[in-house]
């Protein structure tokens, strides 16, 4: 029997990681392949509930989180403040991390070892020769990485230099040094799950696929309306901020939602996604609807308007729908996302005007030395500004016209059949 063993970023990020690798995964699985993950953290439940074998590394430590730092928008240009973020934070922390998985890899017995934002995926497959798929976004692609790609980043951020510690192992193993933080990432096959006008490469970097969006359910035509939407016919805005919430203070910002929907005309639908409770909100009107979870995926089919943080997932699912969208992202890769679907026509972002002069930079230290951290302590954006844009979009039809374009691109990618086959070339 084949075996693969999927890493989803296992030590950091969202849920989205989680969610491609579980679809993918239970069609290998019916396919006849046996498969196990490596997870850390709190996004084990829907694999455990899929009956997968789960494997939970214990190094490195994720760093514990600085509860006092709370930043309305972070600004991040590579991928080497992800390695601290998920706890390589010292030589002997990656290295009992690395012989930890190999451990778990030389146990499972991979045929093909899959990564999404995984920082040891390419290095182990390396190490011990079996084939790497990379589940890999444009801007981190190791080719060409470019996660800001609209402007110079100032020149007082001074990412971490996280690349001699690495470079200290691979060398043990005779295994080519790392250039770029993205390197991490290297792999046989790389599977970009979304479509060239979100994620463009230009020349497309060898053994490198678009397969588009990796769901289970692919058809939105079925999805019934949520109740909290009200009658059909009415035009309900929907908002969502997934995971994005947590550095900007939760109840602070569903306060300032409050004030943008009081100045708009439609039904809205907010979504907390479980992170903060009832008591701490306004009441729900008739206007105005707070729910703590709700399906994305009917509730963007269903409405007009969604205005989101620019988290990939959400904005592959605006895409699908084929439904305009307001972007209010809090750090780069966010409103990288944004600003792709506003070159599409189907989108605006907020952000304040020229954001360089609104960054304030932190300098930090680590075992490596120091580097900084470029941020904005506040919003720099009035309610009325945020309600005027979304009044925007709803009212000109481009927009509407720019998002149903996308729609009918996505509906010509292969999807999880299209990735499934190219990760069964590698055995």
């Amino acid at each position: 029997m084949k075996r693969v063993l999927f890493l989803p970023g296992y030590m950091g990020g969202g849920f989205g990681h989680i969610s491609r690798c579980l679809t993918l995964g239970k069609v290998l699985r019916d396919n006849g392949v046996e498969v196990a993950f490596v997870v850390a953290g709190k996004h084990r439940s829907p694999l455990k509930e899929a009956g997968f074998s789960i494997y939970v590394p214990h190094f490195p430590a994720r760093p514990r989180s600085d509860s006092a730092f709370q930043p309305a928008y972070l600004y991040i240009t590579d991928a080497s403040y992800q390695v601290l973020r998920d706890g390589f934070t010292s030589f002997w922390r990656l290295k009992a991390a690395v012989f930890e998985l190999r451990n778990i890899v030389q146990r499972f017995r991979p045929n093909v070892l899959v990564g999404d934002l995984s920082l040891l995926t390419g290095i182990i497959g390396k190490h011990l020769n079996i084939p790497v798929v990379q589940i890999i976004r444009s801007g981190m692609h190791p080719i060409a990485p470019r996660l800001v790609w609209w402007e110079s980043p100032p020149p007082e951020i001074r990412p971490p230099r996280v690349l001699s510690m690495f470079n200290r192992l691979l060398s043990k193993w005779k295994l080519p040094e790392l250039q770029t933080p993205e390197d991490l990432f290297r792999g046989d096959l790389y599977l970009i799950p979304g479509i060239p006008e979100i994620e463009p490469l230009s020349p497309l970097p060898p053994n490198t696929y678009y397969v588009g969006p990796l769901w289970e359910n692919t058809s939105t035509e079925t999805l019934e309306r949520p109740p909290e939407f009200g009658e059909p016919g009415e035009p309900v805005l929907y908002m969502t901020i997934g995971g994005g919430a947590s550095p900007v203070g939760n109840v602070r910002f569903f306060q300032f939602l409050e004030e943008v929907v009081a100045r708009l005309p439609f039904r809205t639908v907010i979504s907390t996604g479980k992170k903060v409770g009832a008591e701490s909100l306004p009441p729900s009107s008739e206007r105005v609807n707070w729910v703590s979870w709700i399906p994305g995926d009917a509730a963007i089919f269903h409405s007009e308007l969604v205005f989101f943080h620019g988290g990939y997932g959400t904005t592959m699912e605006v895409v699908r729908a084929g439904k305009p969208s307001v972007i209010f992202p809090f750090h780069t890769e966010q409103e990288s996302n944004g600003r792709r679907l506003v070159q599409q026509g189907a989108a605006k972002v907020v952000i304040p005007e020229n954001r360089k002069k609104h960054l304030q930079y932190m300098e930090r230290r680590w075992k490596g030395g120091r580097f900084s951290l470029a941020y904005q302590s506040e919003f720099q954006v009035s309610a009325k500004q945020v309600a005027e844009t979304i009044l925007d979009v709803y009212s000109q039809a481009r927009y509407r016209e720019g998002a149903a374009r996308l729609r009918k691109i996505v509906k010509q990618y292969p999807g999880v059949e299209g990735a499934i086959d190219f990760i069964e070339k590698l055995w």
